[in-house]
Order: structure tokens, then sequence, then C-alpha cells
């Protein structure tokens, strides 16, 4: 099954994918949509159960909301000089 992107969405409500980008980031009031499209909008991902693209999106903002740990080898044994 292939993987659905803003594109697939866009073709299917038939609007640009930059105003399907607005309206799923939640800027469809800010970007002045119009209200009855960001609804198709939002109910075409829904129905095609739009994930969105988190490596893509943290690319795009510059954050990636992952934490990162480092954990020593506590298994490591230090010789004492001694046979």
């Amino acid at each position: 099954m292939k993987k659905i992107n803003l594109k697939d969405i866009a073709e299917y409500v038939g609007v640009s994918t930059a105003l399907v980008s607005y309206v799923l980031n939640g800027q469809a009031v800010e970007k002045q949509a119009n209200k009855s499209t960001a609804e198709r909008i939002i109910k075409a991902a829904q129905k095609f159960n739009y994930q969105t693209n988190q490596i893509a999106r943290s690319l795009k903002t510059q954050k990636t909301h992952a934490i990162g740990l480092v954990v020593a080898d506590i298994n490591f044994r230090f010789s004492t000089g001694t046979s």
C-alpha cells in the first residue's frame, strides 16, 4: 500500500499542496483558507489515514523532539595490576 502524502490529498481535494500543508499544520485561519475547503482537506486526510512525515517536519522546523541517552558500559572491569 502506498504511503499518502500532501500531494495525494491536494489532488484528491483539488487544491494546492501548500494549502493542504497550512490546513494540516493548523494555519488555516492564519492563511485565510476557506472553511469548507479546510474541512474537506481534514476529512480527506482522515479518510486516507494521513500520517505526518516526522523526518521531513524535523528538517523544516529544525527540531526533532528526540532525546538521546548515553550509558556507560557498567560491565567494564578495571585491571588492578595483579594477576
